[in-house]
């Protein structure tokens, strides 16, 4: 599992701190990401919209996130020496995709809030982060919209995110002992609205 994703939400989970100080997304890193999110959105045509249609750590993900890096590389000049993974590139862009698509976050929010259903125990590693911000989407669907409503790396975008309350606990597996950062669960609830989204619409066809 890539250690970038290994950060801390022990203490809405009630693990442990950890030794070591919580690692943070820098501002330009931050900055970064947005970027590539906001270009592939302007750029990505239909290849962006079915990158964010499919299943988190498919090979069909990666096939697309790679073809959007190879014919986009424009987007990438941003961010130097900092490496991105798929899935803050398919975050970001999902919630600059979000901007220009209301009618998904509409469609969102008129659902109901309902029990949370928590990943199955043996789930993929990858698909863990993915499972549990699509299990918070759909038990929360306001409090999920509204951390994209927040500023990055705010204070109010950590306080919606600790507003989950018990969500946090119940939406991981059992026999995970997770730990993921702000910034982390910002680009998966992302992916996760657009995912959640896109199944209460009917389908549209990709340009």
């Amino acid at each position: 599992m890539n250690l970038g994703f290994l950060l801390v939400l022990a203490a809405l989970l009630g693990f442990d701190q950890p030794t070591a100080p919580p690692p943070e997304w820098t501002k330009y890193q931050r900055d970064a990401i947005a970027h590539i999110g906001k270009c592939l959105a302007e750029v990505g045509g239909g290849t962006v919209e079915r990158l964010l249609q499919t299943t988190p750590g498919s090979t069909e993900e990666s096939k697309l996130a790679l073809d959007l890096m190879y014919y986009h590389k424009g987007c990438l000049n941003k961010i130097g020496s900092y490496r991105v993974n798929i899935a803050a590139m398919r975050g970001s862009a999902a919630e600059a995709m979000l901007k220009r698509r209301v009618e998904l976050t509409k469609a969102v929010a008129t659902q109901a809030d309902t029990a949370p259903v928590r990943p199955p125990m043996g789930t993929n590693a990858i698909q863990v982060l993915d499972l549990y911000a699509l299990c918070l989407v759909k038990a929360a669907p306001a409090r999920a919209l509204a951390v994209l409503n927040t500023v990055e790396g705010s204070t109010e975008e950590t306080l919606s995110i600790k507003a989950f309350g018990e969500l946090h606990r119940q939406c991981i597996p059992t026999d995970v002992a997770y730990h993921m950062g702000y910034d982390e669960l910002r680009t998966h609830l992302a992916s996760a609205i657009y995912l959640y989204g896109s199944s209460l619409l009917p389908e549209r066809p990709h340009a």
